[in-house]
């Protein structure tokens, strides 16, 4: 024989099917913030920084070309403590354009690299949406079944309030039916 199931309230498992919906939604919309900034994340290093690396390692070899000039025209000049001043500037605007170029690589390598390293784990998170959404929608509906199942059955097996055909046919003890006398 099969066994018997103890439901004690139909009322505390339509709460559980209510807060496992209310759940999916909120899952449901993480899942998607999550899928966004992986997006923007992806525009942020393709481009934003892309193009602001470019523009810096430009700007910043124009002003390495001008402190090489200023440092060019001070030696021609004889000027020994503006030579040393502009060899200053040299060597700083090197060290800023040796930056760029390195942010730049930097750049390029987290383009290669981000589809590899992101990718397993936007997997994980579209395999946790397909739960959610697939798996979880069917048990959403198959509680509802249940609950709709249990509800029809406590129906069923509640004494009715009506009395029954027979006890209307036979008067109560002691008394006479007036149509028999």
């Amino acid at each position: 024989m099969a066994e018997q199931a103890n439901i004690s309230s139909i009322e505390n498992l339509e709460l559980f099917r209510t807060s496992l919906v209310v759940y999916l939604d909120k899952a449901s919309t993480a899942l998607d913030e999550i899928t966004d900034e992986v997006k923007r994340t992806r525009e942020w290093i393709e481009n934003d920084q892309r193009s602001l690396w470019t523009s810096q390692l430009r700007r910043r070899q124009r002003a390495h070309d001008q402190a090489q000039q200023d440092l060019y025209s001070a030696r021609l000049s004889g000027m020994h403590d503006a030579s040393a001043a502009q060899l200053q500037a040299v060597r700083r605007t090197k060290a800023a354009l040796e930056e760029a170029e390195h942010k730049l690589r930097a750049i390029a390598k987290w383009s290669r690299d981000f589809d590899g390293t992101v990718g397993p784990l936007v997997k994980k998170v579209e395999s946790l949406r397909f739960l959610i959404t697939h798996d979880m929608g069917k048990a959403v509906s198959y509680l509802s079944q249940v609950t709709d199942t249990l509800a029809e059955y406590a129906e069923l097996s509640t004494p009715s309030s009506k009395p029954s055909s027979t006890s209307e046919s036979s008067p109560p003890s002691g008394t006479t039916d007036p149509s028999t006398s």
